[in-house]
């Protein structure tokens, strides 16, 4: 009689779990899920990184397909990296707004000066 209930017992449960998968998770923005698939096991663990430039600043970077087949409301953030301050240019003046990953700076010269190069304007991607 134990084996009995131990196998109907078995076969319930794997009743219950057949059929409950979780779809895609969440998009976070600024960031990538390690595997991405269409379809997701009971059970099965993901793990959001942040973009290049970008760094985790608040929530789970992991999260498990749990029972109900939907996946826990993400509350992972992603925020731009700041870039240090561009150096000090001889005879020239350095225009910030943001220091932020992508942001523009822009380079002029002092009056009276002559630009040297083409490019007045930098990208920030450190």
């Amino acid at each position: 009689m134990p084996t009995l209930l131990f196998l109907w017992t078995v076969t319930l449960a794997h009743c219950a779990l057949a059929g409950h998968v979780c779809h895609k998770p969440p998009e976070v923005p600024f960031a990538t899920v390690d595997i991405d698939k269409r379809v997701y096991d009971v059970g099965e663990e993901i793990t959001y990184t942040c973009d290049p430039g970008y760094s985790h600043q608040s929530g789970s970077r992991k999260y498990t397909c749990p029972l109900s087949g939907k996946w826990p409301i993400s509350k992972m953030r992603c925020i731009p990296k700041k870039c240090p301050y561009p150096e000090a240019m001889i005879n020239g003046i350095v225009h910030v707004i943001d220091l932020n990953y992508q942001s523009l700076i822009h380079f002029s010269c002092e009056p009276g000066e002559e630009r040297v190069s083409l490019e007045s304007f930098w990208r920030l991607v450190n």
